[in-house]
Protein backbone atom coordinates (compact mmCIF):
# COMPACT_ATOMS: atom_id res chain seq x y z
CA UNK A 1 0.00 0.00 0.00
CA UNK A 2 1.35 3.10 -0.97
CA UNK A 3 2.78 5.71 1.94
CA UNK A 4 0.09 8.73 0.70
CA UNK A 5 -3.03 6.15 1.46
CA UNK A 6 -1.59 5.09 4.83
CA UNK A 7 -1.72 8.67 5.54
CA UNK A 8 -4.96 9.37 4.20
CA UNK A 9 -6.04 6.31 6.29
CA UNK A 10 -4.38 7.63 9.40
CA UNK A 11 -5.72 10.99 9.95
CA UNK A 12 -9.21 9.63 8.73
CA UNK A 13 -8.75 7.46 11.84
CA UNK A 14 -6.45 8.81 14.00
CA UNK A 15 -9.68 10.82 16.23
CA UNK A 16 -11.33 7.62 16.40
CA UNK A 17 -8.60 5.14 17.07
CA UNK A 18 -6.86 7.64 19.45
CA UNK A 19 -10.62 7.43 21.39
CA UNK A 20 -10.89 3.83 21.66
CA UNK A 21 -7.32 3.24 22.11
CA UNK A 22 -5.39 6.07 23.92
CA UNK A 23 -1.77 5.66 23.60
CA UNK A 24 -1.74 2.07 22.26
CA UNK A 25 -2.68 0.49 25.46
CA UNK A 26 -3.97 -3.51 24.56
CA UNK A 27 -7.05 -3.49 24.18
CA UNK A 28 -9.06 -6.46 25.36
CA UNK A 29 -10.10 -8.72 21.94
CA UNK A 30 -11.65 -11.97 22.00
CA UNK A 31 -10.17 -14.98 20.04
CA UNK A 32 -11.56 -14.16 16.22
CA UNK A 33 -10.46 -10.45 16.37
CA UNK A 34 -6.98 -9.14 14.50
CA UNK A 35 -5.18 -7.18 16.57
CA UNK A 36 -1.63 -5.76 17.24
CA UNK A 37 -0.22 -3.90 19.63
CA UNK A 38 3.07 -2.72 21.01
CA UNK A 39 5.34 -3.64 24.18
CA UNK A 40 5.98 -2.12 26.21
CA UNK A 41 4.46 1.39 26.10
CA UNK A 42 5.98 3.66 26.54
CA UNK A 43 9.14 2.91 24.16
CA UNK A 44 12.61 3.99 25.60
CA UNK A 45 15.07 1.73 23.56
CA UNK A 46 13.52 -1.68 21.93
CA UNK A 47 10.06 -2.80 21.92
CA UNK A 48 8.03 -5.38 19.57
CA UNK A 49 4.72 -5.57 18.06
CA UNK A 50 2.62 -8.52 18.38
CA UNK A 51 0.09 -8.82 15.98
CA UNK A 52 -2.26 -11.89 15.90
CA UNK A 53 -4.39 -12.48 11.95
CA UNK A 54 -7.17 -14.78 12.09
CA UNK A 55 -8.76 -16.87 9.48
CA UNK A 56 -12.43 -15.68 9.40
CA UNK A 57 -11.73 -12.84 7.54
CA UNK A 58 -8.70 -13.80 5.20
CA UNK A 59 -10.20 -17.05 4.10
CA UNK A 60 -8.77 -17.22 0.37
CA UNK A 61 -6.54 -13.98 0.29
CA UNK A 62 -2.80 -14.44 -0.30
CA UNK A 63 -1.62 -13.07 3.30
CA UNK A 64 0.76 -10.24 2.80
CA UNK A 65 1.93 -7.70 5.92
CA UNK A 66 3.38 -4.95 6.13
CA UNK A 67 4.04 -2.37 9.26
CA UNK A 68 5.21 1.19 9.27
CA UNK A 69 5.48 3.27 11.80
CA UNK A 70 4.42 7.12 11.41
CA UNK A 71 4.08 10.27 13.65
CA UNK A 72 1.43 12.40 14.56
CA UNK A 73 1.61 14.18 11.31
CA UNK A 74 1.27 10.90 9.40
CA UNK A 75 4.82 10.74 8.28
CA UNK A 76 6.67 7.46 8.07
CA UNK A 77 9.23 7.25 10.28
CA UNK A 78 10.02 3.60 10.15
CA UNK A 79 9.10 0.96 7.35
CA UNK A 80 9.76 -2.35 9.78
CA UNK A 81 7.98 -4.86 7.01
CA UNK A 82 6.96 -4.90 3.27
CA UNK A 83 4.80 -7.54 2.10
CA UNK A 84 6.18 -9.90 4.16
CA UNK A 85 4.20 -13.38 3.03
CA UNK A 86 2.66 -14.53 6.20
CA UNK A 87 0.62 -17.20 7.85
CA UNK A 88 -2.67 -17.54 10.08
CA UNK A 89 -1.80 -17.03 13.74
CA UNK A 90 0.37 -14.61 16.21
CA UNK A 91 3.75 -13.62 15.67
CA UNK A 92 6.35 -10.84 16.86
CA UNK A 93 8.41 -8.07 15.37
CA UNK A 94 10.74 -6.38 17.39
CA UNK A 95 12.27 -2.56 16.34
CA UNK A 96 14.93 -0.56 17.83
CA UNK A 97 13.08 3.15 19.02
CA UNK A 98 16.07 4.75 20.40
CA UNK A 99 16.39 7.08 17.38
CA UNK A 100 12.89 8.17 17.43
CA UNK A 101 12.36 11.16 19.20
CA UNK A 102 10.28 11.49 22.13
CA UNK A 103 6.01 11.90 20.97
CA UNK A 104 3.13 9.69 20.28
CA UNK A 105 3.52 7.50 17.16
CA UNK A 106 0.95 5.14 15.38
CA UNK A 107 2.19 1.68 14.11
CA UNK A 108 -0.40 0.93 11.26
CA UNK A 109 -0.15 -2.40 9.95
CA UNK A 110 -1.83 -3.75 6.51
CA UNK A 111 -2.93 -7.84 6.86
CA UNK A 112 -3.76 -8.05 2.86
CA UNK A 113 -5.88 -5.25 2.99
CA UNK A 114 -7.13 -5.70 6.50
CA UNK A 115 -5.43 -2.10 8.03
CA UNK A 116 -4.83 -2.32 12.12
CA UNK A 117 -3.34 0.58 14.01
CA UNK A 118 -2.41 0.92 17.39
CA UNK A 119 -0.44 4.06 19.20
CA UNK A 120 2.41 4.32 21.83
CA UNK A 121 4.92 6.43 23.05
CA UNK A 122 7.99 7.34 23.09
CA UNK A 123 9.77 8.85 25.94
CA UNK A 124 13.50 9.54 26.47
Amino acid sequence: MKTKYLKIIYIILMPVLFALNSCGDPVNVDNDSNSISVFPNPVSTNASIFYKINNILTLNKDLTLTIVIVDGYGREMIKLVENKKIQVGSDKISFDGSHLPAGVYSCIADFAGTILITEFSVVR
